[in-house]
């Protein structure tokens, strides 16, 4: 049977700077611990950036811990790099203080920087964490699975590798056969991570379970950079029904209305500019900045 990982906190954070309240987090991790979740990305552990952004994006070791210590003991816990913010020396630097609690190191990666991605995966590997790459732009390369190759000799380092649907515009019947080749030809597990521009993240998911995939990405009512993610909620009520899997529908509906209310606020989900940037293949983060900050009108965008 497929697992789920959730990255509500990580990639909805892109709508928070990565704040987020206390007391919503301990209701958040209830929430996941009834729920038929294998893994759980909870943030960045990032070297310092540009502007400001909060607590879940530069993890600290005690903040690590916190979340661990909050998962179900079957639960895997992910944290993420971005590969162009990194360099071995800072990977090591930040990994080694909590590499006793971290599982699973995901690295957001695109397809044009996988020997540098490799290169940071196996200082990572060196201290017996599990490498996942976040191969980013899946419209990029759907077509082309050659440009994953440096992958294929890279199992040692690399254990799973996801099929990042970035800006939202991939099809069902693309994403199976891409997933068909890459879980026919590479050593990794396979997972999928898709963005809504376009409502089909569901339907690419299924699509990506049916190549081969065994690793789904959601978030809690969608949250998440751009037009938002696959919700949790949804592929989690799929596993129930084509599994024995078993969700606790109070504590997933008690969490999903903290989640409903930042929704309103935040306002993610597609729309005419996103449902435009997916088709097209534009940047989120402009779309998002556009939207959110210069308060631009969706037929001006």
């Amino acid at each position: 049977m497929f697992k789920i990982l959730d990255c509500s906190l990580r990639d909805g954070g892109y709508y928070t700077n990565w704040d987020f309240a206390q007391p919503f987090v301990a209701k958040y991790f209830d929430a996941i611990r009834n729920l038929p979740i294998d893994f759980v990305e909870v943030g960045y552990r990032s070297p310092p950036t540009g502007g400001y952004k909060g607590q879940y994006f530069y993890m600290s070791v005690e903040d690590i811990q916190t979340c661990k210590e909050s998962l179900r003991e079957d639960q895997k816990m992910a944290i993420m790099f971005n590969v162009k913010d990194c360099t071995p020396s800072i990977v090591d630097e930040l990994i080694s203080p909590c590499a006793d609690t971290v599982d699973i190191v995901r690295f957001a990666c695109p397809p044009t920087s996988l020997d540098k991605g490799i290169e940071l995966a196996e200082i990572v590997s060196s201290h017996g964490i599990e490498v996942a790459m976040n191969v980013m732009y899946l419209d990029t390369y759907i077509f082309s699975p050659d440009k994953l190759a440096p992958l294929q000799s890279a199992g040692k380092s690399v254990q799973y590798i996801a099929l990042v649907d970035s800006y939202g515009g991939c099809f069902p019947n693309d994403v199976r056969a891409l997933t068909e080749i890459i879980s026919r030809d590479y050593p990794q597990e396979i997972g999928f991570h898709g963005h809504d521009n376009i409502t089909l993240a569901f339907a690419n998911a299924l699509a990506a379970l049916d190549g081969g995939a065994t690793i789904i990405d959601g978030t809690l009512s969608g949250m998440g950079r751009g037009a938002g993610n696959l919700t949790t909620e949804l592929i989690c009520a799929y596993k129930e029904r084509v599994s024995n899997a078993e969700v606790d529908y109070t504590s997933l509906s008690n969490i999903l209305a903290d989640f409903q209310s930042m929704k309103e606020k935040h306002a993610w989900g597609t729309s005419l500019p996103y449902i435009v940037s997916g088709m097209s293949g534009l940047p989120q983060a402009e779309v998002m900045d556009w939207l959110g900050k210069r308060r631009y009108t969706p037929s001006s965008i």
